[in-house]
């Protein structure tokens, strides 16, 4: 009797052990293996589940080495794994609401990582990569995981000098106001008999203007993954208005935009280099200096957008800084009141050129 007691204890014990057995990994596929990719889980954390039940994510496996991140209601850990030992790189708070869908973004630079919950960035640093390139995700009790992928991405690349036919937009969408492409010899009074010699007078003949009309002038370009890059334009801003290019284009009504008055305007907004988040309809201004421009005269506008925030320079001189801002990515656009040439034949480059952060921004 006492002998098949304890079997069938025994046999309750085996039950309950593959009851609770570990959940199993869930491949992610092969792609960690890219210099540059964004890893995305869309999570549901259950309302009342336990703070210490982990969701793993396993990047980069490879024969000896890979990264390896995990995340509770309570905290973030980044690991680095070496020949089965463990190298703690940072645990930090993660801000978990249970109950509340969220999303997990690991981004990977080459050696640079970024974690993020949303849009709140948890961590970013180097981190040592692993040796291979398959992934994949582990979800504790209570984890669920709607969505997970992995995105190999291209280093951002974007440039337009406007030499194509009128009826071109390029790559750029048109959200507001009037745009059109003007050459150096639409105001020519000589005809354009003389334009192959005028040519000689300017690095670039040819722009893309704007003008307001109902609203401010906007046109986009790029995509919500663009990330790390420096946006720079050649401008010639107007007698009054304003010019402004923006950066970290989520959508057509978030962005951050820097905007800049003339040095004559004695109104409440200007003489001022700003930058500003705009969120449906509405501005709040996050950074801003006195100094604006002086009419008809051309300038390199250049805004960086980083991991650690966003940088305005004027002529290669910085302006304005502002850390951890809100959205971190996203595509550019032009945003402006009134915006024309110069005199056409003085008329220097006019382009905007969008290019993977130069090390020379880097502090």
């Amino acid at each position: 009797m006492t002998r098949g007691i304890s079997i069938i204890f025994i046999f309750l014990i085996l039950l309950a052990a593959g009851c609770y057995a570990a959940p199993a990994a869930q491949e992610l596929g092969d792609a960690t293996d890219a210099e540059r990719y964004d890893c995305r889980l869309e999570l549901t954390p259950a309302m009342g589940m336990a703070a210490d039940s982990p969701l793993t994510v396993t990047l980069e496996i490879g024969a000896k080495r890979n990264t390896r991140l995990t995340l509770t209601t309570r905290l973030l850990t980044v690991e680095s794994i070496t020949g089965g030992t463990s190298h703690r790189v940072a645990q930090v708070e993660s801000g978990v609401t249970p109950g509340a869908a969220c999303r997990l973004t690991v981004l990977r630079r080459e050696g640079w990582l970024g974690v993020m919950l949303d849009e709140r960035m948890l961590f970013h640093g180097d981190v040592p990569r692993g040796d291979g390139g398959k992934a994949e995700y582990t979800a504790g009790a209570g984890w669920g995981v709607v969505e997970a992928r992995v995105q190999p991405r291209e280093a951002v690349v974007f440039a337009d000098n406007f030499m194509r036919t009128a009826e071109e937009n390029g790559d750029w969408t048109i959200r507001g106001g009037a745009w059109a492409l003007q050459s150096a010899w639409d105001r020519d009074p000589k005809g354009g008999s003389l334009k192959f010699q005028n040519a000689r007078f300017a690095q670039n003949p040819f722009a893309w203007v704007g003008r307001a009309t109902d609203g401010p002038a906007l046109c986009l370009a790029g995509q919500p993954f663009w990330d790390d890059y420096t946006f720079s334009v050649a401008v010639c801003p107007p007698d009054d208005g304003a010019v402004g290019v923006a950066v970290n284009v989520a959508a057509p009504d978030r962005y951050l935009l820097v905007r800049w008055t003339p040095a004559p305007d004695r109104g409440p907004d200007g003489d001022t280099l700003s930058l500003a988040r705009v969120e449906g309809g509405k501005r709040t201004v996050l950074a801003s200096a006195r100094g604006g421009y002086l009419p008809r005269q051309w300038y390199r506008l250049s805004v960086v957008s980083s991991p650690d925030g966003v940088r305005v320079l004027i002529d290669g001189r910085e302006r304005l800084v502002a850390d951890d801002v809100i959205p971190r990515r996203g595509g550019v656009a032009a945003s402006l009141k009134w915006w024309k040439l110069c005199e056409p034949l003085r008329a220097p480059e006019l382009s905007f050129a969008v290019t993977r952060r130069s090390p020379s921004f880097v502090h």
